[in-house]
């Protein structure tokens, strides 16, 4: 069976789910929304530390390196995106797809980056919950085996539902959730099982380091490293659907940009307070963040990018080193002085 094969049914199939869950589409593109590999970024890495150092440690690295092997299997596996494969077919007799806000990503389609930075990040919060929720005399009982059931249970249908709303919008075929999805939960697999705690600072610039140099040097060593987001900007129904952010490069400098800012703040003597005000103030300044981004004028791209990774950076600096500062200082400060 050859690639227009697959591609060709799997258009028939996003047409017919097009159809059929039509008046679920609201709830389908929330679901795509929750899976973007920004909220684990954003959201999920700054909760993950009420957990302990370790678990945001591990989100840290398992969101990074997820999100940028998912970049360099793209660049490799150069596949396509329905809402754009469709057209470029020409007369060929296939259903016309709808787009929706989310549809139009720039990078090429396989794996879903979606399912594989939430896959990532959520095995290993899942893995840590469950562990938190193992009671003294608990273990074992038929009690605690149901309600670890109902937590995996929990995160395989939301992993699900992102891949089912990622194929419903046409950005991308189901086989390249699938990849994502078993690529993802490897990673995660991995990442989960090192101990990080104590890990110097070169090391997370080291890694910066390397994703920038490994990824520029793919990116040049291409014949025609923006292909895809051409065809993104040629097929898009609404150019204002086509957002830089989701660009492989930007991709890059998030990464990057992230460990480098581990690397300048590492920070291993956080109290719980410490960790409270990471999540509060983490998940504020995310916020910032994504909306900053949103507005940064995309003119000149250098400017974009470089912007990109110091925002990044300053986040993750302020996740791992002032908040929890700030937190142990205001509220353990007030405590002595009782």
């Amino acid at each position: 069976m050859d690639a227009h094969h697959v591609y060709s049914m799997s258009t028939r199939l996003i047409y017919s789910l097009q159809q059929r869950l039509w008046e679920y589409g609201g709830a389908l593109e929330m679901a795509s929304l929750v899976g973007d590999p920004r909220y684990s970024f954003l959201v999920l890495l700054p909760l993950s530390f009420l957990f302990s150092l370790g678990t945001g440690l591990r989100v840290l690295w398992a969101a990074a390196m997820a999100d940028w092997l998912n970049l360099m299997l793209k660049w490799i596996l150069k596949d396509h995106r329905p809402y754009w494969w469709v057209p470029e077919m020409g007369p060929v007799e296939l259903p016309r797809l709808e787009q929706f806000p989310q549809t139009c990503e720039t990078g090429p389609g396989s794996p879903s980056g979606h399912l594989m930075v939430t896959a990532a990040t959520g095995y290993i919060v899942v893995d840590i919950l469950c562990a938190r929720l193992r009671l003294p005399r608990m273990s074992g009982s038929v009690f605690y085996i149901k309600l670890q059931k109902m937590v995996w249970l929990s995160f395989g249908i939301l992993l699900l539902a992102v891949g089912l709303s990622r194929v419903y919008i046409a950005t991308h075929f189901p086989h390249q959730c699938f990849l994502g999805l078993i690529a993802g939960l490897l990673v995660g697999k991995v990442v989960n099982s090192v101990h990080m705690v104590g890990w110097r600072s070169y090391i997370y610039l080291l890694g910066s380091g390397l994703i920038l140099l490994a990824s520029f040097s793919i990116f040049m060593l291409q014949a025609d490293p923006l292909w895809s987001e051409a065809l993104a900007i040629k097929w898009c129904s609404q150019r204002a659907w086509v957002h830089l952010d989701t660009t492989p490069l930007y991709t890059v400098m998030r990464d990057a940009g992230t460990l480098a800012g581990a690397g300048f703040g590492i920070n291993t003597r956080a109290s719980f307070w410490g960790h409270l005000a990471t999540a509060v103030f983490g998940i504020i300044t995310g916020s910032l963040l994504n909306q900053t981004i949103a507005i940064i004028p995309s003119a000149n791209k250098i400017v974009f990018y470089a912007v990109g990774f110091v925002l990044n950076a300053l986040y993750v600096y302020g996740l791992v080193k002032f908040w929890p500062g700030l937190g142990g200082m205001l509220i353990g400060g007030k405590k002595k002085a009782r």
